[in-house]
Parts: C-alpha cells; structure tokens; sequence
C-alpha cells in the first residue's frame, strides 16, 4: 500500500481525536501560587485536595473562585474574584488563587451574590457585562 495513504489516514484520524476533546474540555485558567484573595470566604473545607476544592467550587452557586492552603490541604471558596476586588489578591508563599473556570454566575446577577458597587460589577465582569438589573447590596441602618 501506498505510504503516503496511510500516512494522510492517520493524521486526519488523529485530527478527529483532538476537535472530540476539545469539545469535551472546560477553558480554564492557571492557578497562582503565591497568592490569595484575602477577606471573602464564604466556606472552609479542611483535608480536601485542591480537586475536591475544584468540585465543591463547581457546587456552591456563589463560588467565585478559591483558595488552597498547600500542605495543609484547607479549601478556601471565595465569593469574589481577584478581578472584583483586587486590592485583596495578597501574596502568601503557602498558598494558591484560582478562578472558577466554569458556570461561574456573574457578579450581582443573583440575589445571593450582590455587589457592593455597579463598579465592582463592571471590575469583575469586564465586556461580559450587559446591560439590565443587578443586585448591590445595602447596609440599612
């Protein structure tokens, strides 16, 4: 048989193997060691792997993103981004941030996840933002 045949055969095979798990795959972002979002857990897990700290995220509707306590294995979930609130993204060495990667509810798009501002809405959903009605929270007094 003809090499190149076959040779042609394969790679369009292979090319089928890799559009199957792209459609497959969730965009995700890299996490980031040294750093923490300080000041918005919501929950704690303890003896959880940074895994099961990714599922549980994906449970919790107001997960925004999480923080890995390394060694010690504490789950931190975060109902903010670093993005929304960027003055608290602090380094700590033992330590990991990371962004919910998927089915992440925007920022003030739900009543259990209000924002303290419109511009801490627009911080954490940049050109995602559309226009309509957003929950801000109030401290009545």
């Amino acid at each position: 048989m003809n090499p190149k045949f076959w040779l042609t055969t394969m790679f369009l095979m292979s090319r089928i193997g890799v559009l199957n798990a792209n459609s497959r795959c969730h965009v995700t972002e890299s996490s980031i060691n040294g750093m923490y979002l300080k000041g918005h857990v919501f929950k704690m897990y303890r003896d959880l792997l940074a895994r099961e700290c990714y599922f549980r995220c994906e449970e919790e509707v107001t997960c925004q993103s999480y923080n890995i306590i390394i060694g010690q294995n504490i789950c931190e979930l975060n109902n903010r981004t670093k993005e929304a609130r960027p003055e608290d993204f602090m380094p700590d060495e033992r330590r990991f941030y990371m962004k919910r990667s998927s089915n992440r509810v925007p920022l003030g798009s739900i009543k259990e996840l209000p924002a303290k501002t419109c511009g801490e809405i627009e911080a954490s959903e940049g050109n995602q933002i559309a226009d309509g009605k957003y929950w801000i929270y109030s401290e009545r007094k």
